[in-house]
């Protein structure tokens, strides 16, 4: 394989959405369960994996949200999947904005959390994005056809 197809390949990857982005997402997903995530203030700090099993807090839901978008995107409904994506991450914003206000830091674990989320999130929007060309083309391509003569009887 010459170095011009495989920097074609690589481009294509980069360039592209697709599954390969939700698995970056999840990686960065379960980076996140394992380091720090949120300040408790005196008591300590929570993992991401805890933070998990406190589900009466706001952000919680942007855990199932983003699961929910990422279904979705599997069954190739993205204009739905970046609904519950913006709302994910917009969930998850708010973590991140009351740990800033509450002690001047974000705790990597939950930078990569919202990090993660907003790679599906920007996946899902293009992938509604493309869509959307794809069926304006294919839209402006039959527009261009010619009609079919229409026969006269005499």
């Amino acid at each position: 394989m010459s170095n011009q197809i495989r920097r074609r390949r690589w481009y294509q990857l980069l360039t592209q959405p697709g599954s390969h982005w939700i698995v970056v997402a999840l990686a960065l997903y379960v980076a996140a369960c394992l380091l720090p995530a949120y300040q408790l203030g005196s008591y300590g700090v929570m993992r991401g994996w805890e933070c998990l099993m406190v589900w009466p807090i706001p952000w919680w839901w942007a855990n199932p949200s983003i699961l929910l978008a990422i279904i979705l995107l599997r069954f190739h409904l993205s204009r739905t999947a970046t609904g519950f994506g913006v709302i994910a991450v917009g969930l998850a914003m708010h973590c991140e904005l009351s740990s800033l206000y509450e002690d001047g830091n974000v705790p990597i674990g939950c930078i990569l959390w919202v990090s993660s989320l907003q790679i599906i999130t920007i996946n899902s929007l293009w992938q509604a994005w493309l869509d959307r060309k794809e069926r304006l083309e294919c839209l402006s391509l039959a527009a261009s056809q010619d009609p079919p003569a229409s026969s006269s009887i005499p």
